[in-house]
């Protein structure tokens, strides 16, 4: 028995000796002292500037050259509403305005996401997969969202706020498709 606690003993602390090392980086002097191999230290970020071609440069300038509001409003750009072509909001207006009539039903009932998808395929003429539920919550039915993307193209969203229903004809995403990427 005494052998047996001696192993696990020998076992665990060759782990622990061979762990040791993970997870850890090792740098030179140099590099430590934030210098390059040609040992001239390496430029330190400064922040907000111009950008390089204001200066005159076509190098790019160690800072950020833009504002935190326009780098954000770029990688959010993706996800940005682009307009409905008037052609084809012309032809998808008479779906929006049904799948309206079928959301206003539903508001104040308890509805489940199965029958609120069933309802705006109705409306919409659609298959019921195909009807993307953005917004839903069994336990508050007084905001709920869908998306569909009729055969003529574009996308109508449709939402139940409160106690009442609106629908809107809006062009695709700026990445493509109705409905936003789940998170």
């Amino acid at each position: 028995m005494r052998s047996s606690g001696l192993l696990k003993g020998c076992a665990a602390l060759l782990l622990t000796t061979a762990l040791a090392g993970c997870g850890t980086e090792h740098v030179s002097s140099s590099q430590a002292r934030g210098q390059t191999a040609g040992g001239s230290a390496s430029p330190a970020p400064r922040g907000f500037c111009p950008p390089p071609e204001a200066q005159g440069n076509t190098t790019p300038a160690p800072c950020v050259s833009e504002s935190w509001q326009q780098r954000t409003a770029e990688n959010h750009a993706y996800a940005s509403q682009l307009p409905a072509a008037p052609s084809i909001k012309a032809l998808d207006q008479p779906l929006a305005d049904a799948l309206r009539t079928a959301l206003q039903q539903l508001v104040g009932k308890p509805v489940t996401q199965i029958q609120l998808q069933t309802a705006t395929a109705t409306a919409t003429h659609m298959k019921p997969a195909a009807v993307a539920v953005t917004a839903f919550s069994p336990t508050n039915p007084v905001d709920m969202s869908v998306v569909v993307q009729p055969a003529a193209g574009d996308c109508i969203h449709g939402d139940i706020v409160g106690t009442s229903a609106t629908t809107e004809v809006t062009g695709y995403l700026a990445d493509g498709g109705c409905a936003p990427a789940p998170q």
